[in-house]
């Protein structure tokens, strides 16, 4: 699969852009800080909630470091959803399941 750069344009990158497992495009936050940081508290089976999840790298993450854990990835920018959507694909990952909704009360009450 070919990832379109052009799907980056008039979004901000602050997620590390990861294809088919090599970075593409470097984000303006420190993922790998900030995952060493989370990785103890999260669980090693379950399902793990991303609310904002921007190009999906913690998701992709968690599908690497956990084969037990499944990750709901909410990302309410359609622009940054469509990103994840081709990073998820390129790298095989099929224990995430992306929604585009907003994220907040009236959407956890939701069945």
């Amino acid at each position: 699969m070919d990832f379109r750069p052009q799907l980056l344009k008039n979004l901000a990158v602050y997620q590390d852009v990861v294809v088919a497992g090599r970075t593409v495009r470097p984000g303006q936050r420190d993922c790998q800080g900030r995952w060493e940081l989370l990785a103890e508290h999260l669980p090693r089976s379950g399902t793990i909630l991303d609310v904002g999840s921007n190009f999906g790298w913690f998701g992709l993450q968690v599908c690497q470091t956990r084969p037990e854990c499944v990750v709901a990835s909410l990302e309410a920018d359609l622009g940054s959803a469509e990103v994840q959507r081709q990073v998820l694909e390129s790298n095989a990952c099929q224990r995430v399941c992306l929604l585009t909704a907003r994220a907040g009360a009236r959407s956890a009450r939701r069945q």
